[in-house]
């Protein structure tokens, strides 16, 4: 965008004076990552009618960290190092040697997780969002939220995520060394439609919730095994661990999963869940449902999500 579009032929430049005392936002410490677009089709964003008292409730973000449409869902990365929001200078045209900026620089965005926060499975959660068209909110040091503040189709205004350049964002996974602990580095450039001057941000004191220990969502993976009309084995279990030490998802109740005769479209009924002597796997109980139906069980606990598991009663 030209730097032109600042100004305004009627009225005139800009006043330069400053209020004695101006609120900042701090160095970026979490990022929230998002669909530029909800699964209704309208902006990701925070109106100032979601507070409540003049506070953005816990509730709020425990909605959408736990959403089941993805388009709907907002994840919050780990704490990460060495933010670094870095503006390009701007683009420019030379005339009679002299260089007249057209529009400004694009701003390249790196961060750093560091240590037990850079597991090289959290490498592919990152690079997940690398595809479709995504934004992100930063959580500073202070616990502040800060995106962009614009107003909306009924002129209100709203804290909106700042656009990631599609294709741009990216993470790489960099083993431990002698002298260096292992890390993963992730990157990404905001849309060359956003403004530097729309920046703003929600006091850490007007939100109901610390954000910089919040826990984010994380993932799980559900198998389900010997199947017959009156149950199955059900395996629960993180994204992370060793080969033969993959970390187990105990301590699931059996209204934290939801259980469907897919075929016939019901829920099912008399469903029982026990956690067995060995962590992350449970034996699921239910009333006699058809030999050759299709099943599947999903998670329905906040804090975690998961693909459902699918299975097919043996005839």
């Amino acid at each position: 965008m030209s730097f032109v579009g600042d100004c305004d032929c009627d009225d005139g430049s800009s006043g330069l004076g400053q209020p004695k005392c101006i609120d900042l936002a701090k160095r970026a410490a979490r990022l929230i990552l998002m669909d530029v677009l909800d699964a209704s089709g309208n902006f990701n964003e925070i109106k100032l009618t979601d507070l409540v008292d003049g506070i953005l409730p816990a509730s709020f973000f425990t909605t959408k960290f736990n959403a089941d449409l993805p388009g709907d869902r907002w994840s919050l990365t780990e704490v990460f190092k060495s933010p670094v929001p870095d503006r390009a200078d701007p683009f420019t045209e030379t005339l009679d040697d002299i260089p007249f900026p057209i529009r400004q620089g694009l701003l390249t965005f790196t961060g750093l997780f560091y240590g037990p926060k850079a597991p090289p499975a959290y490498e592919g959660k990152l690079n997940s969002h690398g595809c479709g068209d995504k934004a992100y909110m930063a959580v500073d040091v202070a616990g502040n939220l800060s995106g962009k503040m614009v107003k909306n189709d009924s002129d209100e205004w709203v804290l909106r995520p700042v656009v990631i350049e599609p294709g741009t964002f990216w993470a790489k996974h960099n083993g431990e060394q002698v002298a260096a602990r292992q890390k993963i580095m992730f990157s990404f450039i905001h849309s060359e439609l956003e403004r530097d001057k729309d920046s703003n941000f929600l006091k850490s004191s007007e939100i109901g919730t610390n954000l910089l220990t919040f826990i984010g969502v994380q993932d799980v993976i559900l198998t389900l095994s010997n199947i017959s009309t009156t149950g199955a084995t059900l395996v629960a279990e993180l994204c992370f661990g060793s080969f033969n030490g993959v970390k187990p998802h105990s301590g699931l109740l059996v209204g934290d999963l939801v259980g469907t005769n897919v075929t016939d479209d019901d829920a099912f009924t008399g469903f029982t869940s026990t956690e067995t002597v060995t962590d992350g796997t449970y034996t699921l109980v239910w009333d006699a449902e058809g030999a050759g139906d299709a099943i599947q069980v999903a998670l329905d606990q906040d804090g975690f999500v998961a693909k459902p598991a699918t299975g097919t009663i043996p005839t």
